[in-house]
């Protein structure tokens, strides 16, 4: 399928397997200041190249929906609906901040953007992670959430593993669309395991609800790793997956 093609969907989902092997440092100039000093701090060669992959896909997907140059393309972010900052909000495209929104996450051996006509977030996790889970320990977890965990047999620590990570990349992909992040207490948002699901996330006292609710759904990303795909309002999107 032609990648032009991806962004007739309302999202169109970009899967870059094995970023580390892709070489893309002829084209850090286009990264933005920010973006450098990010990149001058990975200490891994591995690290870089998927964050280059990531940051360098930034400019060419949303150029390929809007019909423009990478070089051309202005990214930025919305102002936190928290503290009222645009250092750390939402990030959305300058070009077209009403209908062209973007998400990335990266992990070992996978890049995922997202790009869509509403706010949108994307979230995946490597299942090589899923035999030692004890960094989630810390997040909260809403009840519900515990409850339905509880049926997961405990004595099979990497299915276990696998679904806390299934969760998290749905906890994340969620609070992405708000772009209050972890502003958002994790143990009031019940995500669910897996499947479509809408939430309504509780903003702080002192945040502004500017997506009062948000539907998640389950990417298919392979079979090393889980990920999930959530947008603002009450509606499954459209969604058109490309690897590369």
């Amino acid at each position: 399928m032609p990648l032009a093609r991806s962004f007739e969907s309302e999202v169109a989902v970009l899967l870059f397997g094995a970023p580390e092997a892709i070489d893309l440092t002829d084209r850090v100039d286009e990264l933005d200041d920010r973006e450098k000093a990010r990149l001058l701090a990975l200490r891994r060669p591995a690290d870089r190249r998927r964050f280059l992959v990531a940051h360098i896909g930034l400019r060419d997907a949303p150029a390929l929906r809007l019909d423009m140059t990478p070089a051309e393309v202005r990214l930025g972010n919305d102002t936190c609906p928290v503290c009222g900052s645009a250092e750390h909000g939402r990030p959305i495209s300058l070009d077209d901040p009403d209908s062209t929104h973007w998400s990335i996450s990266h992990t070992d051996g996978l890049v995922a953007i997202a790009v869509g006509s509403s706010p949108v977030g994307i979230d995946v996790e490597s299942l090589a992670r899923a035999d030692d889970t004890s960094f989630l320990d810390e997040v909260g977890t809403h009840p519900d959430d515990a409850d339905a965990m509880v049926a997961v047999p405990s004595a099979d620590e990497r299915a276990l593993g696998r679904t806390r990570l299934a969760r998290w990349s749905r906890l994340e992909a969620a609070l992405k669309v708000t772009g209050a992040g972890l502003g958002i207490d994790p143990s009031t948002i019940a995500v669910g395991l897996s499947g479509q699901r809408t939430i309504h996330p509780l903003m702080p006292s002192s945040g502004e609800c500017r997506h009062p609710s948000v539907t998640i759904v389950d990417l298919v990303v392979g079979e090393a790793h889980v990920g999930a795909l959530a947008v603002s309002g009450p509606e499954a999107p459209r969604v058109s997956s490309t690897w590369l």
